[in-house]
């Protein structure tokens, strides 16, 4: 207890958030700007909770609505790395097959340059398969590779997607207003 009154802090502050000075201190004269700033700990902690909750709300959204894909793969470049040996032709003509139900031009103008990529004019598996392996190529591969992550992370859920970003900008946001009030607080007390 000597250790804290050494400090210049009476313990009685802390029953309402605040730190007072220690007896026969100045006290600075606050504005009203001031004591509008001034937060006590119950409150400061229900902006933290609040923030915290929503954050872990946004994330609990994220996690059942986002893409399998996005979830696993930080970037285009993780996932074309990752995915890059896995292509086969199966793969590639479902891949073609997501992109055409959501960017069908993107979709046709990979179906020009490969025709084996479409499964409906192309329903023969194993003659994908032969024309898959006869290309020394792989930029058809790449082509599909990125434009089927473009989709899922762009045209996917993007209501999911809108109302994650929504709860994280108001959680860090809430989370952020004490430290923010404390900082313009002091920033007042230096400059009175």
């Amino acid at each position: 207890m000597a250790f804290i009154s050494d400090l210049g802090v009476g313990l009685d502050g802390f029953s309402h958030g605040g730190v007072v000075p220690a007896e026969g201190e100045a006290i600075a004269p606050s504005s009203g700007l001031s004591e509008f700033l001034k937060l006590n700990m119950i409150t400061r902690l229900n902006f933290f909770y609040m923030g915290a909750v929503l954050i872990g709300l946004g994330t609990i959204i994220f996690r059942i609505r986002a893409p399998k894909t996005i979830q696993r793969h930080r970037s285009i470049e993780e996932f074309f790395n990752s995915e890059l040996d896995r292509a086969s032709a199966r793969r590639l003509r479902t891949m073609v097959f997501t992109i055409k139900r959501r960017r069908p031009n993107v979709a046709s103008d990979l179906i020009r340059y490969a025709p084996w990529l479409d499964r409906d004019s192309s329903p023969s598996l194993s003659l994908a398969y032969s024309e898959a392996r006869e290309e020394q190529d792989q930029q058809i591969h790449a082509d599909v590779l990125s434009s089927f992550f473009n989709v899922e992370s762009r045209y996917c859920n993007r209501k999911s997607a809108f109302v994650v970003f929504i709860l994280y900008v108001i959680g860090i946001s809430s989370a952020a207003i004490p430290g923010l009030f404390f900082t313009v607080q002091v920033l007042l007390s230096i400059f009175q």
